[in-house]
């Protein structure tokens, strides 16, 4: 064009594509997406028998203002020894996890020891700050019931011998409740001998409860009490002749 006014007409779509830097398109759309937070954090210890290690339980509240959905989750758990020692430099637990759930279950942590722990979540494009949770204290280790009995097929009325063999990590120490299956009990820790008056199959069962925390532990054993043979059932004795002196 030569300037003239009349040769001038508006540009169309061709001459600029939309996306083209050269068309006004406006300012871009802006969107703030804010920090997911985590809420009622809380930490659940327990102990169940025959395990070797501790487990507790976490869980929280998730919640994002801009109503996204769960991503994942971070948790830290360190053992705590003093108020300054929770710094989380390097924690016994490091546990990050996809997904929305928010329940954790952790196994393998020492028994009756305090720890202290920490979460954030995310929402897939931030993380939430970390949110420190109570501490917590794992209970002591539970009892660990055996026995064992002689003869091990007893006869009536003969005497049966039972050895404790249970482990006990409780400090103040536990306590022993026997149950021989026939009614009879002890309190004992080694129980004296005992015996059947009827040809049966008993189940033996042995209690030990820490005296500090009352946790207790049973197992249980059956034994099998037979007659006594009788006379006519009795093999006769051998007899050899002996030359005299």
């Amino acid at each position: 064009a030569d300037g003239n006014p009349e040769d001038w007409s508006p540009p169309t779509s061709e001459d600029y594509p939309p996306g083209s830097p050269d068309e006004d398109q406006g300012p871009a759309p802006f969107t703030f997406s804010q920090k997911p937070q985590v809420l009622n954090p809380t930490a659940t210890s327990s102990t169940e028998c025959d395990v070797s290690s501790s487990s507790v339980t976490f869980q929280w509240t998730f919640f994002d203002q801009d109503g996204d959905s769960q991503q994942q989750y971070h948790i830290q758990i360190d053992k705590l020894f003093d108020s300054d020692s929770c710094n989380f430099d390097n924690p016994d637990f490091d546990i990050e996890e996809t997904g929305g759930s928010t329940e954790y279950a952790l196994q393998g942590l020492e028994f009756n020891t305090y720890y202290c722990w920490r979460i954030r979540v995310s929402d897939g494009t931030n993380y939430s700050d970390w949110v420190r949770g109570r501490p917590f204290k794992t209970p002591l280790r539970p009892p660990e019931p055996n026995f064992s009995w002689t003869p091990q097929n007893p006869e009536v009325d003969k005497k049966v011998s039972f050895t404790n063999k249970s482990v006990c990590y409780d400090p103040k120490g536990c306590s022993y409740e026997w149950n021989f299956g026939d009614g009879i009990t002890s309190s004992e820790e080694n129980p004296p001998s005992h015996s059947y008056s009827n040809p049966d199959s008993y189940t033996v069962t042995l209690t030990v409860t820490n005296k500090s925390d009352n946790q207790s532990c049973t197992i249980e054993h059956s034994i099998t009490v037979g007659e006594e043979p009788s006379l006519e059932e009795s093999p006769l004795p051998s007899w050899r002749e002996i030359p005299p002196f």
